[in-house]
């Protein structure tokens, strides 16, 4: 399980990147969004900077504002697909094991109407990435601490 964080860049995309803004940002709840995030990310794997895989541990891509129209045809044809969906269902990812306890099946329950949800967050921020001339971006492991504003202790070594 991974963190990962999803919001508008204002600023450049570099090495040093500038923390997103708490209102162009979904929160992060890693295990809320996981099931979620297996059914709607890939779908957006040709926008990976490194072309690796979108959920990879250090993932990053970004869709720049010429990129919306594609990004918005994607959306819709995730909204057909999920709309086709039960209510509910489970998204077996492996195992999670707890300290002190078993290893047991790691299946998040995703609920259609939350999915949908995402899908029409996702299609304002591409909204309004377009509107101001920003990117939207999706990342995480490495690039999860800069752009959420995580301060590091210093003489901290942070790996991309």
């Amino acid at each position: 399980m991974s963190y990962y964080v999803l919001g508008i860049a204002e600023g450049p995309l570099g090495e040093d990147l500038s923390p997103l803004s708490n209102q162009t940002r979904v929160p992060p709840r890693a295990r809320f969004l996981e099931g979620y995030l297996n059914e709607i990310a890939p779908a957006f794997q040709e926008f990976s900077d490194r072309e690796e895989d979108i959920l990879g541990l250090h993932s990053f891509a970004s869709i720049s504002p010429d990129q919306v129209e594609r990004a918005k045809t994607i959306c819709e044809r995730l909204r057909v697909s999920l709309s086709a969906r039960p209510d509910s269902w489970r998204v077996r990812l492996g195992t999670i094991k707890f300290p002190g306890q078993a290893e047991r099946p790691f299946e998040p329950l995703v609920v259609r109407r939350r999915a949908l949800a995402l899908i029409d967050r996702i299609e304002r921020l591409l909204d309004s990435a377009q509107k101001s001339g920003a990117s939207l971006v999706f990342a995480g492991g490495a690039w999860y601490v800069p752009l959420c504003g995580i301060k590091l202790p210093p003489g901290t070594v942070r790996y991309s």
